[in-house]
């Protein structure tokens, strides 16, 4: 599965979900918002995942982080 390659699939991924009018998703609703709900939506995310390890301790902690 790929994202929108424009911004009119994006315009109709909001469209299918929401079922907001062209109009409305242009002109009533901030796009800051709608960006922001977009790249929270829930997705697919395919690819290898790190072992993700509790630490122990702070060393620890930075450790991970800086990795």
């Amino acid at each position: 599965m790929q994202g929108s390659h424009s911004l009119f699939g994006l315009i109709w991924s909001i469209q299918k979900e929401t079922g907001w009018s062209h109009k409305y998703i242009l002109w009533g609703e901030p796009w800051i918002n709608l960006q922001i709900k977009f790249a929270d939506a829930p997705r697919m995310i395919t690819g290898k995942r790190k072992n993700i390890v509790r630490p122990e301790n702070w060393e620890q902690m930075i450790e991970q982080l800086a990795e």
